[in-house]
């Protein structure tokens, strides 16, 4: 009885915090503090994390408009499908070529722009790549490590887009976090008649 009894309690007082939580707004404003502090530090942590992943890739190809290139020639082809949620399946040709240095051959492979909603036709394109060649950058002190293009701003810009685009979301939940919490009214005395 005495169990059941202190369950009832444990309820009405959770009915009164709720209750109080809906009157006042100093409850309110301060659960909501906490609220944009949370999601202001969650997205402070992301978006540091995003820009230093940007410095890093940008560490490590920030040269490679300067590496020296080769003639790489398309070896073979197969098809990627690409899935979205809300988007139809796209089928993409995947492009694997080779390419020499110092008397050895490297091979990687890239997904071209080639994608089309019907597999049949991205079969039919697929064929033609074949013997295809172009440039290919390569670190000159590791030859295995190559790119079809050199890595331009457009990537970095679209890394640290993101990362000071979350910064700032950030920012403005820290803002919104620090507002002061409203001071308690007190009623105005209704004028007395003289």
């Amino acid at each position: 009885m005495a169990r059941r009894s202190s369950k009832n309690l444990e309820d009405l007082d959770q009915y009164i915090l709720d209750d109080r939580l809906k009157l006042d707004p100093r409850a309110r404003a301060r659960k909501n503090q906490t609220i944009f502090t949370v999601l202001g530090l969650l997205m402070l942590i992301v978006g540091m994390g995003t820009v230093v992943f940007g410095v890093v890739e940008a560490r490590k190809f920030t040269n490679n408009g300067n590496w020296p290139t080769v003639r790489g020639t398309i070896t073979s082809t197969s098809i990627h499908t690409v899935t979205q949620r809300r988007s139809p399946t796209r089928y993409c040709v995947y492009a694997n070529y080779s390419y020499n240095v110092g008397g050895r051959t490297y091979t990687h492979g890239w997904s071209t722009s080639d994608c089309s909603t019907s597999r049949a036709q991205t079969e039919a394109v697929a064929p033609s790549y074949i013997g295809s060649t172009g440039a290919i950058w390569y670190d000159p002190t590791n030859p295995d490590r190559a790119a079809n293009q050199p890595i331009g701003s457009e990537f970095l810009l679209l890394i640290w887009g993101a990362g000071g685009l979350t910064l700032l979301a950030a920012m403005s939940f820290l803002v919104l976090a620090m507002k002061p919490v409203p001071e308690k009214r007190k009623l105005k005395q209704p004028a007395t008649p003289l």
